[in-house]
């Protein structure tokens, strides 16, 4: 039977840019719902194993934080997959190392998100808008997805489809709009099936919320 550990992260390496301590591969990425960004992978360090990495933006792609974490598993450590939040206020990364005596391990390593981004800081100005998540969800390549989103005050607002990468798919919407509960439909007929997200800004910032597009 393959050992399954779960370790409470200690403090391994901070740095204040990119992912730097060796050969670095990013596997997966989660968002949250203040719109930050999480992408996990591991790195290579200078003794020849992989530490997991978490590496958090805010909804514009500044970077907010960096943190390393041993997988204590007996060789290269391989993510599979990140939660951005728990439901706890916790970052869950998970994934596989190989074992000397019983084959492959499952390694799961979880930390606050107070970690590597700020939540709910002091004297933060909060977003003027709300963004809802679109129904349905997931939605066919032949259907229609709705999205809502509600603006206390008259806004100018862009309303944008976003790729894994980042890139801009499709603006949904942009330009001056009423106060009050605005409702646009998309129709995902030219994406291929995957996961994509749509991100509402305005003069206060960005939100963003995920989207699966199916067959």
């Amino acid at each position: 039977m393959k050992r399954i550990l779960f370790i409470l992260a200690l403090s391994v390496a901070a740095v204040s840019s990119a992912v730097a301590q060796g050969a670095d591969v990013a596997a997966n990425m989660d968002i949250d719902e203040s719109g930050n960004i999480y992408v996990g992978g591991s790195s290579m360090r200078t003794d020849g194993n992989m530490a997991y990495f978490v590496v958090a933006y805010d909804a514009d792609g500044v970077e907010q934080g960096i943190r390393y974490v041993l997988s204590s598993g007996e060789g290269p450590s391989i993510p599979a997959k990140l939660i951005a939040d728990d439901g706890l206020g916790n970052i869950v990364i998970t994934g596989t190392s190989p074992a000397t005596t019983t084959g492959n391990d499952i390694v799961t390593v979880w930390f606050p998100q107070s970690e590597i981004v700020s939540v709910d800081a002091p004297g933060a100005a909060p977003l003027s808008f709300t963004l809802q998540q679109s129904y349905p969800n997931p939605v066919t390549q032949d259907g229609t997805a709705l999205i809502s989103y509600r603006l206390p005050n008259a806004a100018d607002i862009t309303l944008s489809i976003v790729d894994m990468s980042g890139k801009v798919i499709e603006v949904v919407e942009e330009g001056y709009k009423q106060a009050g509960k605005h409702t646009v439909s998309f129709s995902p007929q030219n994406l291929p099936s995957g996961t994509y997200f749509y991100r509402l800004t305005d003069a206060s910032g960005s939100q963003v919320r995920k989207m699966a597009v199916i067959r």
